[in-house]
């Protein structure tokens, strides 16, 4: 799981940085061929990109690890309940021997007109 975690953050952050200095040169191209160039350059240095892998690697890890640490503390019995999406009421309808097949809930009766 760890492992997973850490080759999505770098792939998901590395893909990310491309993409943001993809729409970072396109909008300096935009702003120069309106009259306005960037006078200092793009700004996208290397302790940018460094913090910028970083900071996606390390969100990504924490969300990966947060739920499998939820999960690894739930018990068994509970995880398969909560995966088959039973509440009480669902499975004690279910499991209700006295209900046959043809049971429908009583519907309120309206008064009669007049």
């Amino acid at each position: 799981m760890f492992l997973q975690a850490v080759v999505i953050g770098i792939v998901g952050s590395a893909l990310g940085v491309a993409a943001g200095a993809g729409l970072l040169a396109g909008l300096a191209r935009l702003l120069d061929t309106m009259g306005m160039p960037l006078l200092e350059g793009t700004g996208l240095t290397a302790p940018i990109i460094v913090i910028s892998l970083a900071v996606g690697l390390a969100v990504t890890v924490v969300g990966a690890l947060l739920p499998a640490r939820e999960a690894a503390l739930t018990h068994p019995v509970e995880a398969m309940r909560g995966r088959l999406g039973l509440s009480g009421e669902v499975a004690g309808a279910a499991h209700d021997h006295r209900a046959g097949c043809c049971w429908q809930p009583e519907r309120p009766r309206s008064p009669p007109p007049g």
